[in-house]
């Protein structure tokens, strides 16, 4: 029995086999990929650098300012709890996947925290640091993380950039319009 090039079970035998290398050519490229990511923003506030210092260094303030995705939100309380001796917040998520953001230190112009988005996933290094700049004061973040998604890590990893920046760049307005 002859197949005939132009009858459609070649066709789709032609079609089946391309995609298939598609997808092999997607998950090696993923595989060689960094699935880590690293994000900077920066924002100029005319302010004095005492001011943003008394209320960047105010933990129970973060709720004012930082946004989070997913319409989470931190849990309301009057000061800042304490999760194994270091000050943090609780991030409440719609799914119940509680998250939370840990203070790892404490600075005279920088603070360093870790935020868990949800509760099963990896810590994401976070760092403020703010300077006088002028006659202002210019605040930047730095975010270092890592995604265990599996082959689909390092794709999500390379996007990280414009979806948590966007996110840092909210939160960067909200602090600049609290302060002016």
């Amino acid at each position: 029995m002859e197949i005939k090039r132009s009858g459609a079970l070649y066709q789709l035998r032609w079609v089946t086999r391309v995609l298939a290398v598609v997808i092999l050519l997607l998950v090696v490229i993923g595989m060689l990929l960094p699935s880590r990511y690293h994000i900077e923003r920066s924002i100029f506030i005319n302010v004095p650098v005492d001011r943003a210092s008394l209320y960047l260094g105010d933990l129970s303030a973060w709720h004012q300012w930082m946004y989070l995705p997913n319409e989470g939100e931190f849990l309301e309380n009057d000061s800042a709890s304490v999760v194994e001796g270091e000050p943090s917040l609780v991030i409440k998520n719609l799914d119940s996947k509680d998250g939370l953001l840990e203070i790892v230190s404490f600075g005279d112009n920088t603070v360093s925290f870790y935020v868990i988005p949800k509760a099963d996933m990896l810590p994401v290094s976070n760092q403020l640091d703010w300077r006088a700049e002028g006659r202002g004061v210019r605040v930047s973040w730095q975010v270092d993380g890592e995604l265990n998604a599996g082959f689909i890590s390092p794709y999500i990893a390379f996007f990280a950039n414009d979806i948590a920046g966007s996110n840092m760049e909210n939160s960067l307005q909200s602090l600049k319009e609290r302060l002016q």
